[in-house]
């Protein structure tokens, strides 16, 4: 009886150990605000960052907004670089150039594509770091 109950104890603790999620990923907050300003600066990628998520908004008052499905890019791949995209659903857009170049997030490019648009932003940005 002694021995099954060690070997009980020892699952347990076994599976103790890994039934607890540990998170081998943490977020970190670049940017918080509304952006859509040429030459806006959105904030520093941190040297440990693997991914970084870009948030859109559409946002009209504190009572009436909602957010757009974010924007997820591997970090090795955009440093240095400037990608386009857009904020907004079909007929409803706003078109961003972001400049990754040093680090250094910036906004080179900023346009409605119609003029309903006019209220879509970068909400936030977070980066995933390991």
């Amino acid at each position: 009886m002694p021995l099954v109950l060690l070997i009980v104890i020892v699952s347990l603790l076994k599976f103790d150990r890994f039934s607890t999620v540990e998170n081998l990923f943490k977020y970190s907050e670049i940017f918080k605000g509304r952006a859509a300003t040429k030459g806006q600066t959105l904030g520093t990628i941190p040297s440990n960052s693997k991914f970084i998520e870009i948030i859109g908004i559409n946002y009209a008052d504190d009572n009436n907004f909602y957010y757009f499905t974010p924007i997820i890019l591997r970090t090795e791949i955009i440093r240095n670089r400037d990608i386009a995209f857009t904020v907004g659903i079909t007929s409803d857009t706003r078109e961003f150039v972001l400049s990754f170049k040093n680090n250094v997030i910036t906004i080179t490019h900023s346009t409605v594509t119609n003029s309903t648009a006019d209220n879509n932003f970068i909400a936030q940005i977070l980066s995933v770091n390991s």
